[in-house]
């Protein structure tokens, strides 16, 4: 669509329900204008609704288009798509230019239900397209700088075997399992990406069978609605490897959904706990150890010199590929741990501010105290003629 971009451009997403807490909703819409509007309706714990308004550069709108047009939305129609029902509603409106199309299905889980649908290739790019432009427009309202790689929305792209992925209504969590490169006396790595699949605050907790092996940060954490959180899980360097390199340990991912207003530094100790009013869900994760590839020699017309040449140059790049990934990990790690002397140092001072006031008041009563017995000692004296 270069040198010939439609003027007028105008897209609104709505996805909500009818539940026990009234109309709960997350609307957006880009305006011709240029103005993107945002409304987020949660009436759990008596949240108030959050509206925002901001204006998008011509280069995000131009973005936009960009992957609507490439997705091929327009061509699809939502006649076998799920009907809206008690779970919820979803509608997608988009304009472009002379073209005008309407949207309108059930909430979606997640993959699942998508390829379980009568239409899961025109499903799953609807599906694909909403987590796109909500990333966006999470990015958007939050005024952080936001990237976006050149996406492959076309549908012979999400005709493909979709990555292996786990979850439930709440979360999705990828990949499916924990896969580290297990070397004797070398910590390994591996990242987890929880995604929010809801139009709610997600709150998460990682537990695991082995807390004395890894090291997760963050291990509690809020998902803002339409968001992702990447998860660093770290092993510790082992001194002997398991039997048969097979290992038992397991990770279970905790959800729920929690206020706006809640503070992701101090999430409550009860926010996990299992009651009859609360939807947790759990997901289970297996870890997998797998030995590090060495670089492979190759003896061709060259001779065996150009081989070791080449499996030289692969474990140097190999070396590098992980001196990078470590020096990443140091500099995550880095952050994290900024972050929380920072929530420490909070804390600390709230209570370094209720000390002093303690202090402050013993010190003053003691001091009264001196003043109120030198007087009487002065008071009741005989004087002396």
């Amino acid at each position: 669509m270069a040198g010939n971009e439609p003027d007028e451009f105008y897209l609104r997403y709505y996805v909500g329900h009818k539940g026990k807490f009234g109309h709960e909703f997350l609307e957006f819409e880009f305006r011709p204008d240029g103005k993107l509007r945002y409304a987020n309706n949660s009436n759990y714990k008596n949240d108030t609704m959050i509206r925002k308004e901001v204006f998008l550069t011509p280069a995000v709108l131009r973005e936009c288009r960009r992957i609507i047009a490439e997705s091929e939305i327009m061509k699809e129609d939502d006649n076998n798509w799920p009907e809206p029902d008690r779970v919820g509603r979803q509608e997608l409106e988009i304009v472009m230019g002379n073209e005008h199309i309407s949207f309108t299905t059930s909430k979606i889980g997640s993959l699942v239900d998508v390829q379980s649908s009568k239409d899961p290739e025109g499903l799953r790019i609807f599906y694909y397209l909403v987590q796109v432009i909500s990333i966006l427009v999470a990015a958007r309202l939050r005024r952080s700088p936001w990237f976006l790689p050149s996406l492959n929305l076309s549908t012979k792209a999400l005709n493909q075997p979709a990555a292996k992925m786990v979850g439930g209504q709440l979360i999705t969590v990828h990949p499916e399992e924990l896969t580290f490169e297990f070397e004797l006396d070398k910590p390994a790595y591996c990242n987890l990406k929880v995604v929010n699949n809801t139009e709610h605050h997600i709150a998460f907790k990682v537990k695991t069978t082995s807390p004395k092996k890894y090291f997760v940060r963050p291990n509690t954490s809020v998902v803002q609605p339409w968001d992702s959180c990447t998860i660093t899980v770290t092993l510790q360097a082992q001194k002997e490897y398991p039997p048969d390199m097979q290992c038992k340990d397991k990770f279970l991912i905790q959800s729920t959904k929690v206020p706006p207003s809640i503070d992701i530094d101090e999430i409550p100790p009860n926010t996990f706990n299992k009651d009859g009013e609360k939807v947790l869900e759990e997901c289970k994760l297996r870890v997998v150890y797998v030995t590090p590839q060495s670089g492979a020699s190759s003896e061709g017309e060259s001779g065996i010199f150009s081989g070791s040449s080449v499996s030289r140059r692969g474990s140097e790049i190999q070396a590098a590929q992980r001196l990078r990934e470590e020096r990443d990990f140091t500099l995550q790690q880095n952050k994290q741990l900024e972050r929380e002397l920072e929530m420490l140092k909070r804390r600390r001072s709230r209570q370094n501010d209720a000390g002093f006031s303690l202090t402050f008041a013993a010190f003053a009563g003691l001091v009264g105290l001196m003043v109120g017995i030198l007087l009487n000692l002065a008071l009741s004296s005989p004087s002396t003629e």
